[in-house]
């Protein structure tokens, strides 16, 4: 078993989002609360969780009610532990309210729409990946592998990108990850998403979006771990975009005391 250092899946997507966001957090360690954001996504994740995972042995979904308990519980108890970084012009009451009504509407979703359709065979499912030629070996969690051969990354979101699915590393991640663990391709890979409380009706509160990958494509999330792990070693993290969705008080905890943040709420 390799004894190298790894690089997970989270990281990654950090670094590739911004460089100087990356630098703060891990390399000096300087950890900074989340948004609320991050908060009802652990939650609504969390109440998945406890479904599948008992769903692997019983083949039943647990009650609707469950479901809905389990993701509040989690919301509040991710927030408990790691704190909130409250938005611009908000209570951290008034925020941490608004974040509960959200959870219970996405899980509610969940319980209605979603977990029926999957019979899980593994439930964030750990996985190591061995890069031969680079400093650090990659780690990943899978959320969900059902015994249709799917691969499901399960997200939450305000609005929904329709390539999102074609284009999604994480997904690359998974579906080489499933390679690894299980000799073969998976059948299919999903991003199911949840969209968040709005004006769309009970129908269009979840998307799935479809895709699939081919050898060609770990080459390509291959070069561009390599290419982060240069940009580890050498120490060159670069900010992302001051015109980038992320670049704002709202989605970056360090904007504040951030050389390259010009400003934008």
């Amino acid at each position: 078993m390799s004894q190298k250092p790894h690089v997970s899946y989270s990281q990654l997507s950090m670094l590739f989002r911004c460089g100087e966001q990356y630098r703060r957090r891990y390399v000096e360690k300087d950890i900074r609360p989340p948004g609320i954001a991050l908060h009802i996504g652990s939650g609504v994740d969390e109440g998945a969780n406890d479904n599948f995972r008992q769903k692997i042995e019983t083949h039943k979904d647990l009650p609707d009610h469950h479901i809905v308990e389990s993701a509040v519980t989690a919301y509040e108890e991710s927030i408990e532990r790691s704190g909130l970084e409250v938005g611009p012009g908000k209570s951290a009451k008034d925020e941490i309210g608004e974040g509960k009504d959200q959870t219970v509407f996405l899980a509610t979703t969940l319980a209605s729409q979603v977990v029926g359709d999957y019979q899980p065979i593994a439930v964030q499912a750990r996985s190591l990946i061995e890069l031969p030629e680079a400093t650090h070996d990659l780690l990943g969690y899978t959320d969900l592998r059902d015994d249709k051969g799917r691969v499901v990354d399960l997200k939450t979101a305000s609005r929904v990108v329709k390539s999102a699915a074609d284009l999604s590393l994480q997904l690359t991640a998974y579906y080489t990850a499933y390679i690894v663990d299980m000799g073969h391709e998976p059948s299919e890979l999903r991003l199911d998403i949840l969209k968040k409380k709005g004006k769309s009706s009970p129908k269009e509160r979840r998307v799935v979006l479809s895709t699939q990958r081919t050898r060609r494509d770990v080459g390509v999330l291959a070069s561009r771990i390599n290419a982060a792990l240069n940009v580890i070693k050498t120490g060159a993290f670069a900010p992302c975009n001051q015109d980038d969705w992320v670049c704002s008080k709202r989605w970056c905890g360090y904007a504040d005391d951030c050389p390259y943040w010009g400003g934008q709420e």
